[in-house]
């Protein structure tokens, strides 16, 4: 399928050459472009190509979407570990602040006593 008329090309070639020559450069043109166009043709993406290309991809965007799913579920369990992990450590500081509260309080009753037999 030529870009252009090889009868056109050869009515302005007939006007400056004789008529052998300006047929054959007319076929030469034909042909170079013919050839031209089937270069083209095998670089041009066909309707299968984009059809297999498009299944490709939905594959690997399936893929994709599993092994971030599998990631993140991962991720879950990793972060309900911390979370478990802080809440016992929470708990620890909890026991131990209370504990050296009543220590406190225990050891401020002697000194409580004391102070209330000097007043005395």
């Amino acid at each position: 399928m030529p870009y252009t008329d090889t009868l056109q090309i050869y009515d302005v070639l007939r006007k400056e050459f004789d008529e052998s020559k300006a047929k054959a450069i007319a076929a030469s043109i034909e042909i170079a472009l013919e050839s031209n166009n089937g270069i083209l043709l095998e670089k041009v993406a066909t309707k299968e190509d984009i059809i297999k290309l498009r299944a490709e991809i939905k594959n690997d965007m399936a893929d994709l979407k599993a092994e971030f799913k599998t990631e993140l579920a991962g991720q879950k369990t990793e972060m309900g570990s911390l979370i478990a992990g802080l809440k016992i450590e929470m708990a620890n500081q909890k026991t131990e602040i209370i504990r050296m509260n009543f220590l406190f309080w225990l050891g401020l009753i002697p000194v409580m006593a004391t102070l209330i037999k000097f007043i005395r």
